[in-house]
């Protein structure tokens, strides 16, 4: 669905405002759903006007800039419209009211058609769309309907959450995102870890396939589950991947998904680690004797027996635990 026209005052004074404008525009869009907001689409088109600042302040000649189709084109289109003024008026010339084309494979604007004053834009109003009398009853009544706004959520992920500005805005960015981790949360896992995850492993799988978080084979009460696992070390991290991955790839359940990897059996610990520690360390007679006689100086043979003994475990080993046993059984 496209969005009826929206035209703000001349504020921005640059490329990187009227592309943090449109962005927002786009998310309030979709927070609202009344568009989804696809620029390359054609649910969102952008036309901008660039004036350049005379010495007294006041606004130059307008150009406008027609139909461009994403945030990029924008920031470049500005960008290149703006410094192609500079260069007209450096030179000696003039401007002239036009209209002009984002040409992106060129890299450049075109121009279009001119336009001397306001008959030109046929500025007239619309016969078939009857007057709005929004009455203030009726403008209290939808803002008390409104759902939550992206920066009230993004406010209150900081809030509530403890998550850093940067981890708020991206998770906030898609209502769907949000929504996502916060059914995570709702299903054990805490807040940091489930914002991890989505910001890194979800993301990540989300983009390589092109899908739509709506449909992600994972869904979010799994996932929360999942790393409530890891929380309480009822499985590793690196079980934990392999665990999601399955989960991605079949489509199964998560306990499905730990029966498969054979990570239902918990962290290996005590005489089941040190069992594991002593094999290692009886194979290894070179490196063990090397860093008993005291040439291991910056460790590197202490961290070889450590990663032979996380790789035997399979990720089901405590990584800080496997460090303590193997100094303790070298001794």
């Amino acid at each position: 669905m496209p969005l009826s026209e929206i035209v703000s005052e001349p504020d921005m004074s640059s490329a990187a405002e009227a592309v943090a404008y449109i962005t927002q525009i786009r998310q309030l869009a979709r927070y609202l759903d009344v568009s989804d907001g696809e620029m390359e689409s054609g649910s969102l088109r952008v036309d901008v006007n660039v004036s350049l600042t005379n010495p007294d302040g006041s606004l130059g000649t307008r150009v406008e800039l027609k139909n461009i189709n994403s945030l990029k084109s924008i920031e470049r289109a500005l960008e290149y419209e703006i410094s192609r003024q500079n260069r007209v008026l450096d030179d000696g010339g003039s401007l002239v009211q036009e209209t002009r084309l984002w040409d992106d494979s060129a890299g450049v604007t075109r121009s279009m058609r001119t336009k001397e004053g306001a008959r030109d834009y046929r500025y007239y109003l619309e016969m078939d769309l009857a007057p709005i009398e929004a009455k203030p009853e009726y403008v209290q009544k939808v803002k008390e309907n409104l759902p939550e706004m992206p920066w009230d959520k993004r406010d209150r992920f900081i809030d509530e959450y403890g998550l850093s500005l940067e981890e708020s805005q991206q998770l906030t960015e898609q209502k769907e995102v949000a929504d996502y981790f916060e059914v995570c949360v709702k299903s054990g896992a805490s807040a940091a870890k489930a914002a991890n995850w989505i910001r890194t492993e979800v993301q990540r799988i989300l983009h390589e396939r092109g899908l739509d978080i709506k449909d992600f084979a994972v869904k979010p009460e799994e996932l929360g589950k999942l790393i409530a696992k890891i929380e309480t070390k009822d499985i590793s991290n690196t079980q934990a991947k392999d665990v999601f991955a399955l989960m991605v790839s079949e489509g199964v359940s998560l306990s499905d998904a730990v029966k498969k990897c054979g990570a239902s059996g918990g962290r290996l610990t005590g005489s089941a680690l040190e069992e594991i520690v002593r094999r290692i360390i009886t194979s290894e007679s070179e490196a063990v004797e090397a860093i008993r006689s005291g040439q291991d100086k910056k460790g590197a043979k202490v961290k070889f027996l450590q990663g032979l003994v996380m790789r035997e475990a399979r990720g089901s080993a405590d990584p800080a635990e496997v460090a303590l046993v193997v100094q303790s059984m070298l001794r």
